[in-house]
């Protein structure tokens, strides 16, 4: 696979994900404006983190969350694929059928598309904090105290290793900010999807009258 194509399905993804955030299953924009009120609180929370975790995340942490993302990487990457096949039999026939069974065809597959889009989202999001946890696990300074080291107001005591140490307490603040951002970003998606397509199933199940 060329850097092109990477760029370009790692790009529809995104877009996709972004777009599904703020549709309502029935296509029309959603008044809530949940997910923006959750970028900000995300954000509070991993800034607020820096000084609830001075350390950062230990390695069985780090450990611990990649195992759950391989998990969950897998497991809803297959539903995806089962997905795909319950949606090639959904046009079967479609112009030959009443309003009422189209109308409720394209509410099935606009949950599918919404379903996938958000779950695909939520695996390159866990993807990406795999590759940010590994930091902690591959090199024990990104563990270091940021708040024994005091910013410098003087140039005179300015020299190589000042800037040195600057730069890595400014990856391993960004590198915090990131991780618990993402983290928080994965949750709401994956909690909006698996929701989303659950209160789905459970108006069709209601829908089922069986007699006794």
């Amino acid at each position: 696979m060329t850097l092109k194509n990477f760029k370009y399905f790692i790009t529809e993804v995104i877009n996709e994900g972004t777009r599904l955030q703020n549709k309502e299953v029935s296509g029309h924009e959603s008044k809530g404006g949940i997910f923006t009120s959750t970028r900000f609180w995300s954000f509070i929370i991993s800034v607020a983190t820096l000084w609830i975790l001075p350390k950062g995340f230990s390695g069985d942490f780090a450990g611990y969350i990649i195992s759950f993302l391989g998990i969950f990487i897998g497991l809803f990457s297959a539903i995806i694929i089962s997905l795909f096949d319950k949606s090639a039999t959904l046009l079967d026939e479609f112009s030959q059928k009443d309003i009422h069974e189209q109308t409720s065809i394209k509410k099935v597959k606009n949950h599918i598309v919404q379903f996938t889009g958000l779950t695909a989202y939520s695996i390159l999001h866990a993807l990406l904090l795999v590759g940010l946890l590994s930091f902690v696990l591959l090199d024990a300074r990104v563990q270091t105290n940021i708040f024994q080291y005091h910013p410098l107001f003087t140039i005179e005591y300015i020299d190589t290793h000042s800037v040195f140490v600057f730069f890595g307490v400014t990856f391993i603040v960004i590198h915090r900010v990131l991780v618990v951002f993402y983290f928080l970003t994965f949750f709401v998606n994956t909690t909006y999807s698996i929701t989303s397509y659950f209160s789905y199933l459970s108006s069709e199940y209601k829908k089922m009258k069986i007699d006794d």
